[in-house]
């Protein structure tokens, strides 16, 4: 026993000094690139030709909800495996804004003085798309207004004093 202990005892000591060596060389970065990673055929075209996109970084740029939308519901399976690439490499799609309800966005009109242009609205929706051309919105009743920083649409769903929807729709464009 004690005869293997000396024995032990500088291999230990060699194998600290062999990884304080590998410390000193530069570490290998992991690739993020679509050609580098273990994907589908299919995801990696439906990323590269549909998407454009080169790699991963741009991916973690867009929240889920935006992937979501852009695989639609027949390539829905791609997003559950971008979930587990994105999970194995412990990235995360970008955090989904936080709703910030109508009172702040009545401030953010009132802020841009834009309110008097605007017929009465208790409801706002806001969304990074146009609203659907079937919601009854129509034409943007302003158009490139900034609000919170960024440039927007403001539709509205009365157009004449018969309606009574009183909601707004905001398109962030940026």
């Amino acid at each position: 026993m004690y005869w293997t202990r000396l024995k032990f005892e500088p291999k230990v000591f060699w194998c600290i000094i062999i990884n304080m060596e590998n410390l000193k060389r530069p570490q290998k970065q992991e690739s993020y690139l679509l050609e580098d990673l273990d994907i589908s055929v299919h995801l990696y075209q439906f990323l590269k030709n549909s998407l454009n996109m080169k790699s991963l970084d741009e991916l973690i740029g867009k929240t889920e909800s935006e992937v979501s939308f852009l695989c639609g519901k027949e390539r829905h399976h791609y997003l559950k495996e971008l979930k587990s690439i994105l999970n194995d490499k412990k990235l995360s799609f970008k955090p989904e804004e936080v709703w910030k309800g109508t009172e702040f966005w009545s401030d953010e009109i009132k802020k841009a003085g834009v309110k008097d242009k605007l017929r009465f609205f208790n409801d706002v929706v806001t969304e990074k798309r146009p609203p659907h051309p079937d919601a009854n919105f129509n034409d943007p009743e302003l158009t490139d207004v900034v609000l919170d920083g960024k440039k927007c649409d403001i539709y509205h769903t009365d157009k004449t004093d018969k309606d009574h929807w009183h909601r707004l729709f905001i398109h962030i464009k940026e």
